[in-house]
């Protein structure tokens, strides 16, 4: 929303024939009136950050106080505007000890959203490099997993959103990970294409290179889903390191050869 008109511009210029386009916001900045125009321009939904029942908590993860109100009115506009919505929740250690996971599906229903995206903490972001603290125990993980379980499976909660927990599904036991282009990957604002938007890993860049390229080096990297724990937790000191020595952020794939042959067993 910093850069609405760029926003609009993406979406008009897009094959919408092709895909679909979905925003991601915390809501800070969404009003009815651009949540219309983005309707009107092409958008198909839209993901609001909502990381806690609790507006205390939320705002404190948030570093922003009245971001959990910003982020209800952004979702009640973008419904109101005829936009799908949902949300995505980064889970905390505090919302799953508190037993709030249910308090926050009833709320997530009472705002109209079609389903809950739930997201494990990574060492990334604002917690690259000190997110050891916020990672979530196997305890908390089998809380998670009983919510989205009973959640979807229950015939009681037939009429409430749908819940997806990317970890689990992606999980060792399951699915594997699917970086690399197998599900998803990701560029970022400056044209770096990485595995995935929680590893900052780069393998090139769209305003360097053909994007084609890039893709067939990354895939060749990647060759099969990951049955191991997150890439991301693997090469938690890995990465950091690489920063601590003045490189910036993403490190290019070619500086931690040794480490990526490790993760993929090569």
């Amino acid at each position: 929303m910093t850069d609405f008109d760029g926003v609009l511009q993406l979406l008009e210029s897009g094959y919408k024939n092709l895909s679909d386009f979905h925003l991601h916001t915390s809501g800070r900045g969404v009003t009815i009136e651009r949540a219309k125009r983005l309707r009107e321009a092409g958008l198909t939904a839209a993901a609001v950050g909502l990381d806690d029942v609790d507006p205390v908590r939320h705002d404190r993860l948030r570093g922003v106080a009245g971001a959990h109100a910003e982020a209800v009115a952004a979702l009640e506009a973008f419904h109101a505007a005829g936009v799908f919505t949902y949300v995505n929740v980064c889970l905390s250690r505090q919302l799953i000890r508190a037993g709030d996971l249910w308090r926050y599906f009833e709320l997530a229903k009472r705002l109209n959203v079609g389903y809950i995206q739930m997201l494990e903490p990574r060492p990334c972001g604002g917690y690259f490099g000190n997110g050891q603290d916020v990672l979530l125990t196997e305890t908390d993980r089998h809380a998670a997993a009983e919510f989205f379980l009973a959640g979807n499976g229950r015939r009681r909660y037939a009429d409430y959103p749908l819940i997806h927990y990317v970890a689990y599904a992606e999980s060792p036991a399951r699915l594997g990970c699917q970086m690399g282009g197998l599900s998803h990957l990701y560029i970022d604002s400056v044209g770096n294409v990485n595995p995935c938007v929680f590893l900052p890993v780069t393998f090139g860049n769209i305003r360097e290179e053909d994007f084609p390229a890039i893709y067939e080096r990354m895939r060749a990297a990647v060759p099969r889903p990951l049955h191991r724990q997150c890439p991301s937790l693997d090469l938690m000191d890995a990465l950091p390191a690489e920063f601590r020595d003045g490189r910036r952020l993403p490190v290019p794939h070619s500086l931690i050869n040794e480490e990526w042959r490790a993760l993929i067993g090569n």
